[in-house]
């Protein structure tokens, strides 16, 4: 198994909102691609139903219409607000949330022990990264971790992620800190309006996976990463 990764922030001082895009290869079967085809296919035979019964495309107009309507299905979020700011409050609320769903982290500083994983196309969002402030302890490398095979982009907004141990002087495999890793599949993610101090890695990283078997090969990673700053990352 290979694996390719592509570091989103800059190892540059106060290097305050710069955009980035992060680019994996397509997968030209996915399941989005295939429900936009059903529904083409679906739409051509309304059309010409339409057309050879009523002969009249007003009427025809409005057959389509009430099709698309019969077939737009209303999504709900949720949002779910953690405890407090901690990994295990914030894991709990995630593990209550489904795909599309919102966890909202409360203002604070917390002390932030371990990595929480994420497998459902959630958005984990603060009241703002100057005043949702979590600050790594313990021996964990990556604070969070999406690992998401949905529909739903997973998104990631309005945080502070500091490790307090950097700036480090060089590269070190045990320092390699991280503070967002979206991988496994996140499909159109966004990180967005937040900040990332210290980490010896980087603040986010985008990763993919593949090779020789089906499965692995849909782990592909695309998204946008825009209006952070990223400060001795």
């Amino acid at each position: 198994m290979k694996s390719g990764i592509i570091y989103c922030s800059v190892r540059r001082q106060n290097s305050n909102y710069k955009t980035y895009r992060v680019t994996q290869k397509i997968r030209k079967s996915r399941k989005k691609g295939k429900v936009v085809q059903h529904h083409i296919i679906i739409f051509g035979i309304v059309a010409i139903l339409g057309i050879l019964i009523f002969g009249h495309s007003t009427t025809c107009t409005k057959l389509i219409s009430t099709y698309y309507n019969l077939a737009t299905i209303e999504v709900k979020r949720t949002l779910i607000v953690a405890t407090s700011g901690s990994r295990d409050d914030i894991q709990t609320a995630v593990d209550q949330a489904v795909s599309g769903d919102i966890v909202q982290i409360p203002a604070g500083n917390f002390d932030f022990d371990g990595t929480v994983i994420v497998r459902e196309g959630i958005h984990i969002r603060g009241e703002g990264r100057d005043s949702t402030i979590l600050t790594k302890v313990g021996t964990e490398i990556c604070m969070f971790r999406f690992k998401v095979l949905s529909n739903d982009p997973p998104a990631f907004s309005a945080i502070k992620l500091v490790d307090p141990e950097g700036p480090y002087a060089a590269y070190d495999i045990y320092k390699a800190s991280v503070g967002v890793e979206m991988a496994y599949g996140c499909w159109d993610f966004r990180v967005f309006d937040c900040e990332f101090e210290g980490f010896g890695n980087a603040g986010v990283v985008a990763r993919e996976y593949y090779g020789g078997s089906l499965v692995v090969t849909w782990w592909k990673t695309r998204g946008v990463i825009y209006n952070n700053r990223f400060i001795d990352c």
